[in-house]
C-alpha cells in the first residue's frame, strides 16, 4: 500500500512540476498587444471592434475610439473583426518583447443581394388590373376635393399664423428688398422723396376729408329730425 502512494505521489509531482515549467516557459513570451482598429478607406475608427485569440479563446473589445489593449504570446494569431468589414488577421512576431504595436485597417464588407420585387397581388398584372379598377368612396373623395380647393386654401393661408422661424424669415426679407431697393432708386430712402409715398398720401387725405363731410352732413340731417 505505500508503495502505491508512493507512486502516486511520484506521477503527481511530475505533472506539477512539467506545468509549471510550461507555464513559465509561456510566460516568458507573453506580451502586450495593443492597437488602434479604423476603416481602409478614410481611416476613421471602428468602435467595438472584436480582438480574439482562437487559441486561447480569450480577446477584448475595442472602445469607442477603436483602441484596444490585451496581453497575447508571441506567436498567437489574433482576428480582429467587426460587423460591416472583413475580418483581419495578424499573427504576433517572435522577435518582440514587452509590447506589440499595431494599426489594423479592417475593409468595408459589401455585401449585393438580388433585386427582389415585392407586390400586393401575387401577379404584376393582377395588381396592375386591381388598381386601375379602384374607386376611392364618394364622400372621401368630396372631402379631399373641398379640402384643397383653392378657396380653403387661401383662407389657411390667410389666417395661419406665422411661427418665430417665418417671422424671422418675413422680416429678413423685408430688409434685403429695401436695401435692394435704396441701391436702385436711393428716392426710396427718403419717403419725401418719394412720388408713390405722395400719391398715397393725397388720396388718403381726400378720403379722410370725404369722410369728414359725409359725418357732419349725417349729424345735421339728424338735427332737422329732432333726434
Amino acid at each position: 500500500m505505500a508503495q502505491v502512494v508512493k507512486k502516486i505521489l511520484l506521477v503527481f509531482f511530475l505533472f506539477t512540476a512539467f506545468g509549471s515549467a510550461w507555464a513559465q516557459s509561456d510566460s516568458a513570451n507573453v506580451l502586450q498587444f495593443s492597437g488602434l482598429v479604423v476603416e481602409k478607406d478614410d481611416s476613421l475608427p471602428v468602435p467595438n471592434a472584436v480582438v480574439f485569440v482562437p487559441k486561447r479563446r480569450s480577446g477584448a473589445m475595442a472602445n469607442l475610439n477603436g483602441y484596444f489593449s490585451l496581453p497575447v504570446a508571441a506567436g498567437d494569431s489574433v482576428v480582429i473583426a467587426s460587423m460591416g468589414f472583413k475580418k483581419y488577421s495578424i499573427i504576433i512576431p517572435d522577435t518582440v518583447s514587452g509590447s506589440f504595436n499595431w494599426l489594423v485597417e479592417l475593409e468595408q464588407d459589401t455585401l449585393t443581394l438580388p433585386m427582389t420585387d415585392v407586390y400586393l397581388r401575387p401577379s404584376e398584372r393582377q395588381f396592375k388590373q386591381e388598381l386601375l379598377a379602384m374607386r376611392l368612396p364618394e364622400n372621401n373623395y368630396n372631402a379631399m376635393r373641398d379640402n384643397l380647393s383653392p378657396e380653403v386654401l387661401s383662407l389657411m393661408l390667410a389666417y395661419s399664423e406665422m411661427d418665430a422661424s417665418m417671422n424671422h424669415t418675413y422680416y429678413t426679407q423685408q430688409q434685403v428688398i429695401a436695401r435692394e431697393n435704396r441701391a436702385i432708386n436711393p428716392a426710396l430712402a427718403n419717403p419725401l422723396l418719394d412720388p408713390m409715398a405722395w400719391g398715397r398720401f393725397f388720396r388718403d387725405l381726400k378720403a379722410e376729408k370725404k369722410k369728414r363731410e359725409e359725418e357732419e352732413r349725417r349729424k345735421r340731417n339728424n338735427q332737422g329730425y329732432g333726434f
